[in-house]
């Protein structure tokens, strides 16, 4: 009987070693106080259109315990003293997968789920999820993980620009998970490989700074996946300077302009003597069916107050440069390009000189 004992005893003492160095209850030394862990992790079905739980490209669950602290206790983390995971494959109908974790040590655990696209728990993480709970000793302690989709993907759009420098636009980046399905909130820190080019706001709002080349960045936080657009800060590219007499209703046609392109009309003048009306107009009219507008035709230039010199006999006006007002139209054909008509009208001079030039620009 006493021999008997002993073997026993040896054989136990044999045991504990075998599990401790194979990590059958995880690698280092584990409290003799220990629990039991249940762990539920949800599989959607296959046939699911829109899981809410793992995405449907998850196959495998890899589950990690080490030491935690208690929910809102101040101080660094515990660290992993030791460490015990287990995988657990989906099915292949989908449908709920549990398992029991024995050996725990008494305390606050970790419980970190994640989930892959592979079978063997290999590769990037398509899905996660984690809590901290309290293991009693002598008992089991049940968790259940809703696990989220995390990004595997971002786009951003457009993926190219050109601007001109007093021009701006607004990016849009979007995230997806595994089967490709939108996550709603995800959120972005945006920026710019060239700020002396470009600078980019969070929003994705780009603002020129100079001329040249950039590359805005869309970074999603909780995965570091990214995505960009190519910028292109341009000057206008001069198509055409009009210039135009200082007589009424005179117009002068713009070249062809091309189909789909953006242009826009810069006006500048001088009028002297000043006259009765203190507007000028330089306005343009479609002159083929094809042609299509987004904005006003017509550009005005408001006067400013004219520099007076005189005397009780007379009075002089001194030269006069009006105000500008630039617009940019974009154009929409139906057919090939068509010219473009500028005139001026609605001056009106006391013994006049003056001219009006108008130059048409095409975007970059």
């Amino acid at each position: 009987m006493y021999k008997r004992l002993r073997l026993l005893a040896v054989l136990s003492g044999l045991l504990a070693i075998f599990f401790a160095g194979c990590g059958g209850a995880g690698s280092g030394a584990v409290s003799p106080e220990s629990g039991t862990v249940g762990v539920k992790v949800i599989f959607p079905s296959q046939s699911e259109v829109q899981p809410t739980d793992l995405p449907q490209a998850t196959r495998s669950v890899r589950i990690k315990l080490t030491p935690g602290v208690e929910p809102g206790t101040p101080g660094p983390a515990p660290g992993e003293a030791w460490k015990i995971e287990r995988l657990l494959v989906s099915p292949p109908a989908g449908g709920p997968v549990s398992t029991l974790i024995y050996g725990v040590a008494a305390g606050w655990v970790n419980v970190l789920a994640q989930g892959f696209a592979s079978t063997d728990g290999t590769g990037e993480v398509i899905a996660e999820a984690s809590e901290t709970i309290n293991v009693l000793a002598r008992q089991q302690t049940d968790v259940n993980l809703i696990t989220e989709a995390l990004c595997t993907s971002v786009v951003v759009n457009p993926t190219a620009v050109t601007l001109v420098p007093e021009e701006t636009t607004s990016l849009e980046a979007k995230a997806y998970d595994a089967d490709g399905n939108l996550l709603l909130g995800a959120a972005f820190d945006w920026s710019s490989s060239n700020q002396a080019v470009a600078v980019v706001e969070a929003g994705g709002k780009v603002t020129p700074a100079g001329i040249g080349l950039t590359t805005a960045q869309a970074r999603e936080r909780r995965t570091g996946k990214q995505a960009a657009c190519a910028v292109t800060v341009a000057e206008w590219i001069d198509v055409a300077t009009l210039s135009i007499p200082s007589t009424s209703d005179v117009g002068i046609m713009t070249p062809a302009l091309a189909t789909g392109e953006r242009y826009r009309f810069v006006a500048s003048g001088v009028w002297y003597p000043w006259g009765s009306t203190r507007r000028a107009d330089a306005a343009w009219y479609e002159s083929g069916d094809g042609l299509r507008w987004t904005e006003s035709k017509s550009l005005q230039i408001d006067a400013l107050e004219p520099a007076w010199i005189g005397t009780a006999d007379g009075v002089t006006w001194a030269p006069h440069t009006p105000s500008l007002t630039t617009h940019t139209y974009r154009y929409y054909y139906v057919g090939t390009g068509v010219p473009v008509r500028v005139w001026q009208y609605d001056i009106k001079y006391v013994e006049n000189t003056g001219s009006l030039s108008v130059v048409v620009q095409r975007h970059p």
